[in-house]
């Protein structure tokens, strides 16, 4: 009879602990890491088709309105970066070694739950650094005019 007892006595203080719990946990979510999403791309020269190495992709978070750049892309023109799952985001430019920028508007792409989202292939005119123009020939002092007395 006294176990029983024991177990009755139990009975109320684990309820209520147990409805505690539960009423409590979904708060614990709300607190967690928010998961991430990888924007993944292709930077190609419009020229030769070819994929361009180095180049950074410059994206724009609109929830927020900061930006992150991507790892340089490699060899095969592939770039990829880490960001916020949940948010809607965009290409706005492109940045490549010795800081030479260039602006690149994509189309929003929306990252609503974990996962990988794929840009389209994004073509790029690539302009070559302008040459500095040969300096021109100095040209001789013209003579003074003649004197008349």
């Amino acid at each position: 009879m006294s176990r029983i007892r024991n177990v009755r006595r139990l009975r109320l203080p684990v309820m209520v602990w147990l409805v505690a719990y539960l009423a409590l946990a979904p708060l614990g979510v709300a607190f967690a890491q928010t998961p991430d999403a990888t924007l993944q791309g292709t930077f190609i020269d419009q020229a030769t088709q070819k994929p361009l190495e180095g180049i950074r992709a410059v994206i724009k978070d609109l929830t927020t309105g900061t930006t992150v750049e991507s790892s340089p892309s490699d060899d095969a023109g592939r770039w990829s970066v880490t960001v916020p799952a949940g948010r809607r985001y965009q290409i706005v430019g492109m940045t490549r070694e010795g800081g030479v920028q260039q602006d690149v508007v994509s189309s929003p792409m929306s990252a609503r739950i974990p996962g990988v989202y794929e840009f389209a292939p994004i073509l790029v005119v690539v302009r070559e650094a302008a040459q500095k123009p040969a300096p021109a020939a100095e040209k001789p002092a013209p003579k003074p005019a003649p004197r008349t007395a």
